[in-house]
């Protein structure tokens, strides 16, 4: 007999061969707000019935157990699904034969495989989320895909990809030889997907006023407020103001005072071996080997800055300390006037420290303002600090470095007037873009990681779809 309830102690993780889990955190919020979408799998290891007297060895489900004990759960119930108050067991064998139920256990033990292929991961969980988003639409429910990825292990970005590339990569499989990852064929088939636009305007010979042609024109207009709502598809062509390429190639080919702002954070002038005892796997998305080469890019991208921006216009940059008066001279050097303190931004719930025992902890960065000689701010700033926390941004966007759109817009609403266009070369994740459109600018971005640049045109579509509805399709 199957007991109704147990106790979340009555289970025994045993001799598991894996010990830690990543975003744990993440599923632990999701099963607070939405409960166990996927009951944990047990086995009994009692003689006789199932019951309070009873253990239980966990058979699947171990970043789920981990989650609850971090929510400090205390009873589990019989078969209970998506129901925050109510996280669910089953038992090993119990209805096991459903294939959604095989599935998650085939994704258990082949999504931490090293040599998992990524189409082979694409297909696990695509085939994952399209079997449970057909069995919630049949029970009248509805999957978040954000939850969803949690519950796997998997980013959102990383999820929402796959869904998107996968029935592409079966039909076309030869477009995605090269690729080297899931976001990298999300970014290759962004990239398909603007070319046959393009040649579909040619075609019918529509008027196109591409941004490298022009920026004194929205790009993408967000609806107002007080308009009506649109009922007609919209379509917007992000591969015409977002560009996976290197930042200072794509700089020089723009003609002079083509943006009225850069406002960025480049991954120049930062040190490998530091940002990897930080935060993990942060040093993936730096293109520099060394120092040295990283501060001769950053003198181009200063160059290239400055040539760019309109008269009124302002760069400002975040940027490690070590490098302040090279880079404040670099910049007064080609003609800005340069704000002689940073800006300074203090991330109230996060904090570094390489050599506890000699330094104090570290939860400041700096960003440096340079400006065109005859260019003021839009009003009087009172502090060159800004305090805000920076855990929430990074876990939404899947970014190490993704800075709040609250800090971002604290830049904007001090330097530039609605309607002007912002310039992101290292736009990332994209949150100073969303952050610009959201505020009423016109965001322009460049991004040299396939991988980054494929996740942060996913957060720039979800974006979108925040402000426009569902009804919007993206080249």
């Amino acid at each position: 007999m199957i007991p109704e309830t147990i106790l979340l102690e009555q289970v025994d993780l045993g001799d598991r061969g894996r010990t830690s889990y990543n975003r744990i955190e993440e599923l632990a919020q999701s099963i607070k707000d939405n409960g166990l979408i996927q009951p944990i799998v047990l086995v009994p290891l009692c003689d006789g019935p199932s019951g309070l007297n009873c253990h239980f060895g966990l058979d699947a489900g171990g970043r789920r157990f981990r989650a609850l004990q971090l929510l400090e759960t205390k009873v589990l119930y019989h078969a209970t699904t998506s129901d925050p108050t109510r996280p669910g067991f089953v038992l090993k064998g119990e209805d096991q034969s459903a294939p959604l139920k095989r599935l998650f256990t085939e994704i258990a033990e082949n999504l931490d495989r090293d040599n998992l292929d990524w189409r082979d991961e694409m297909r696990l969980l695509t085939r994952a989320y399209r079997l449970s988003e057909a069995e919630a639409n049949a029970e009248g429910k509805h999957i978040l895909m954000r939850d969803f990825g949690a519950m796997l292990g998997v980013g959102y970005a990383e999820l929402q990809a796959a869904v998107a590339i996968h029935d592409d990569v079966v039909v076309n499989p030869e477009r995605y030889k090269d690729c080297q990852g899931i976001r990298a064929a999300y970014t290759t088939l962004l990239k398909i997907n603007a070319e046959e636009m393009n040649k579909l305007a040619a075609a019918k010979s529509i008027q196109r006023s591409p941004l490298m042609d022009r920026t004194d024109e929205p790009v993408v207009e967000v609806r107002a407020q007080d308009e009506p709502e649109r009922v007609a598809p919209i379509h917007l062509p992000l591969s015409q103001a977002f560009f996976n390429q290197d930042a200072i190639e794509f700089m020089k080919g723009l003609p002079a005072e083509k943006f009225d702002h850069i406002i960025t954070d480049p991954d120049y002038g930062v040190s490998k071996e530091r940002l990897a005892a930080s935060v993990s796997g942060a040093s993936a998305g730096v293109a520099h080997e060394t120092i040295q080469h990283s501060l001769a890019s950053m003198a181009a991208f200063i160059v290239e800055s400055f040539r760019l921006i309109k008269p009124q216009g302002f760069l400002v940059f975040w940027y490690d300390l070590d490098h302040h008066e090279k880079l404040q001279q670099m910049a007064s050097n080609i003609g800005f006037a340069v704000q002689r303190w940073p800006l300074i931004w203090h991330k109230t719930d996060y904090r570094s420290n390489a050599a506890p025992a000699h330094n104090f902890c570290k939860n400041i960065e700096y960003a440096m303002v340079c400006r065109k000689p005859n260019a003021v701010l839009t009003k009087v700033q009172m502090s060159s600090v800004y305090q805000c926390p920076s855990g929430e941004i990074v876990r939404e966007l899947g970014h190490p470095f993704a800075k709040p759109y609250e800090l971002w817009t604290w830049i904007y609403t001090a330097v530039a007037i609605k309607g002007q266009s912002v310039f992101d070369p290292f736009f990332g994740c994209a949150s100073s873009s969303i952050a610009a459109l959201r505020w009423g600018l016109r965001p322009v971005g460049c991004e040299i990681s396939p991988e980054h640049y494929a996740g942060g045109i996913m957060n720039l579509q979800t974006a979108y779809r925040k402000e426009l509805g569902n009804n919007v399709t993206f080249s």
